[in-house]
């Protein structure tokens, strides 16, 4: 069973695609891409890895106030990227994330 968070809103001009990423252990891992829709070809890809104990969105977003979620697109690195006509990808690592590889426990 997975679970997920909903993803964070982005201006009218961004298109943001989230995705799943199978590994070789068979877990999935949340994929995440931003593109500006007057970039469709993009002039280069930028790819984000968060750090440890962290995922892409709390990595990457801003909250909009403290203590909240981080789902602010405004003023992140991302955004800068985007504006930028770079395309952005990332996902979240192995046991980090929204995604939550679960198994029934018999």
């Amino acid at each position: 069973m997975s679970t997920a968070l909903p993803m964070p809103a982005v201006p009218n001009d961004v298109e943001l695609t989230q995705g799943t990423f199978t590994n070789a252990q068979g877990l999935k891992l949340a994929t995440f891409c931003y593109v500006a829709k007057a970039a469709p070809q993009p002039r280069g890809i930028v790819f984000l890895l968060h750090g440890y104990g962290a995922h892409t969105q709390f990595e990457w977003l801003h909250p909009p106030s403290p203590g909240e979620p981080h789902s602010k697109y405004e003023g992140t690195v991302i955004e800068g990227a985007c504006s930028a006509g770079l395309a952005v990808h990332a996902l979240d690592h192995q046991s980090h994330g929204y995604i939550q590889n679960k198994t029934k426990q018999t």
